[in-house]
């Protein structure tokens, strides 16, 4: 399965606009385009809000690759998802064994 970055969906985007305005498409065209661009970014949403979910000490014991496992469908150049891989790298970093972290 190829990988999506978000840089790609927005020159998607951004294309289909400019497609339209010079009219090389039609409404209906732009708007299939809008929709399976917005699947792509709703499937993002939810493997982001799923790596939010995972319980703190399961993710203490994830490796970088399990993380990005999870968020399959879209390369790491999302915010939140690089946000949580940092999140998951750091509480590991400082997590002390029988004390608090």
């Amino acid at each position: 399965m190829s990988r999506i970055t978000f840089t790609e969906v927005r020159n998607e985007a951004i294309e289909a606009i400019k497609l339209l305005k010079e009219g090389k498409i039609d409404v209906k065209q732009a708007q299939e385009i809008r929709g399976l661009l917005g699947t792509i970014i709703d499937t993002a949403k939810t493997e982001v809000d799923f790596l939010k979910s995972i319980p703190e000490h399961v993710k203490q014991e994830m490796s970088r690759e399990q993380v990005k496992a999870i968020a399959a469908t879209v390369e790491d150049k999302d915010l939140a998802l690089d946000e949580s891989i940092k999140d998951i790298e750091y509480r590991r970093e400082h997590y002390r064994p029988g004390g608090s972290s």
